[in-house]
């Protein structure tokens, strides 16, 4: 199913409301609501400016992050989905569940299109593997993109 960009730039318009100057750890949750995969932490090393007029993330991608473009990857994460869906082939993945934290940041999500539909799983961790694409929509809040996704 294609999900409707109205739909795509809601969820993400909430990340790209969301201050730079936010704390990069989030407030509460449990240690089982944030993954530690350290693809995050290379994801992570990605900066972001805002500046006006238009308040689009302006990214800078360290070398570690470039040289994956095009290569297959594996990362740990939490679904946010994108439809009502039980299974979907595009969502988004975090380092944090949505049940216990705050959106993540551009650098904290990648947008999923999976090859075949994957189970939502909100709360639990799902480890995916697909092809790495930097796609630096900062207009969107969407940075990174795994396409070709399934579960490793």
């Amino acid at each position: 199913m294609i999900v409707r960009r109205g739909l795509l730039t809601s969820l993400t318009a909430m990340a790209a409301l969301a201050p730079l100057s936010r704390a990069l750890a989030h407030p509460g949750g449990d240690e089982k609501d944030i993954s530690r995969d350290p693809m995050w932490t290379v994801l992570g090393a990605t900066t972001l400016n805002q500046a006006p007029p238009d308040y689009a993330y302006k990214a800078q991608y360290p070398a570690a992050v470039t040289a994956m473009d095009g290569r297959e990857i594996e990362i740990s994460g939490f679904i946010t989905p994108l439809t009502m869906e039980r299974q979907a082939r595009q969502f988004i993945v975090s380092r944090y569940s949505i049940e216990c934290c705050p959106e993540g940041r551009p650098n904290e999500i990648v947008e999923v299109f999976a090859d075949q539909p994957i189970l939502q799983q909100k709360s639990e961790q799902v480890r995916l593997r697909g092809q790495f694409e930097v796609q630096d929509n900062g207009q969107v809040g969407l940075l990174f993109r795994l396409s070709g996704a399934r579960l490793a």
